[in-house]
């Protein structure tokens, strides 16, 4: 290769480069809708499957998906502008305000106090807690955000990325493909329904026990 092929080559990854610097903080909202899209084509292939048409199936499937985490979302937001005062008036405060003041709970004499607070010292500052949890919300909203739209493009898009991988794939590795990915989504689909399943269970039980002893907020 001569001198202008080796500066092309540079130049086009510096540009590529500069691309991946500027896409970073949400490329793992990107790759979550990739590994979505592709633990959920069942669900999108079943309703396509009725109704035959990609961006209605894309949609439902998202909003399937998406609607739980939606309904959270929706009542801490309300929740958190109810008490917004309170919040505000915690902030102000000189001396500071523990987890466990706002649920009602004394572990100052506890024997387990001093680990706790060496272990996990955010929870008895809820000051800093609420400071760095407002410091990572935008991001962490943002990247939510690019998991949904990028979960609703490749399913839209499912055929089309199907049939652009087929072409690049060489014939004699085709097979060896569908071994590694046969398992690999067996694996992929099962750990994300046992991690959905155990959450489901988990959640009820916590929500009852928080009723139970009068937790504040039991069913965030």
């Amino acid at each position: 290769m001569d001198r202008i092929t080796y500066i092309k080559i540079f130049i086009t990854a510096l540009i590529l480069l500069m691309g991946v610097y500027l896409i970073y903080p949400i490329i793992p909202g990107i790759i979550g809708g990739l590994i979505f899209s592709y633990a959920f084509s069942p669900v999108y292939d079943y309703i396509f499957n009725r109704i035959k048409r990609s961006g209605i199936s894309a949609a439902l499937t998202t909003l399937f998906i998406s609607a739980p985490f939606l309904l959270v979302l929706l009542y801490g937001f309300f929740k958190a502008i109810e008490q917004l005062t309170f919040v505000t008036e915690t902030l102000k405060k000189e001396s500071p305000t523990t987890i466990f003041d706002l649920i009602g709970v004394d572990v100052h004499n506890s024997p387990f106090y001093g680990l706790i607070s060496e272990i996990f010292p955010g929870i008895l500052n809820i000051s800093d807690f609420f400071s760095n949890t407002m410091s990572e919300l935008p991001l962490f909203l943002m990247n939510i955000a690019v998991l949904f739209l990028s979960l609703y493009y490749f399913l839209n898009e499912k055929e089309k990325i199907e049939e652009y991988l087929a072409r690049i794939i060489p014939d004699q590795y085709k097979n060896e493909m569908i071994e590694i990915i046969g398992p690999t989504k067996k694996v992929v689909n099962g750990l994300i329904y046992a991690n959905v399943m155990s959450a489901m269970i988990v959640a009820l039980l916590a929500t009852a026990g928080y009723l139970v002893i009068g937790v504040p907020y039991s069913y965030l």
